[in-house]
């Protein structure tokens, strides 16, 4: 897999983790105990401390995977694990993974995007900074050469 192959398939996965995190913060906000409310977090610590996060990622988690079964191929969403999505021209994958791989956040992905780019501008520059071959000798060309002492021949 090539470094634009990799890019595609980071780009699609950042962006259904996007679609998540937005899709998170709406639950966030319709749910109130699931907000992060520190006045709140006294009262209910054994909640915010252990089931809270722990509710936020599986939601999350399903969110992303709901995310990625909406691009299923024709938009047909079978079974969770047999169902793939095309990542790129070259990778698929089922959707419960992708959904796992989403789900990892876009900070996390929008930094691999990154690193992709900076290892496409090196992959750009060592190409640009290799010498190329040089051109092979013509034959038609006749080399003279002129002997110390004795004249150049004529008529070449």
């Amino acid at each position: 897999m090539n470094l634009d192959e990799l890019s595609k398939m980071i780009t699609f996965l950042l962006g259904i983790s996007l679609a998540a995190e937005r899709a998170v913060t709406i639950l966030k906000t319709a749910i109130p105990l699931l907000e992060d409310n520190r006045e709140a977090a006294a009262a209910h610590s054994a909640w915010n401390n252990r089931w809270r996060p722990l509710t936020i990622q599986l939601a999350t988690f399903l969110f992303c995977c709901a995310a990625s079964a909406m691009l299923t191929p024709g938009g047909v969403f079978t079974n969770w694990m047999t169902t793939t999505v095309a990542l790129s021209a070259t990778a698929s994958l089922p959707v419960v993974l992708v959904g796992l791989l989403a789900s990892g956040g876009s900070a996390f992905w929008s930094n691999i995007l990154g690193y992709t780019k900076a290892a496409k501008d090196i992959q750009k520059a060592l190409a640009a900074s290799t010498p190329t071959a040089p051109a092979p000798a013509r034959t038609d060309q006749v080399l003279v050469l002129k002997v110390v002492g004795e004249p150049a021949p004529t008529g070449v």
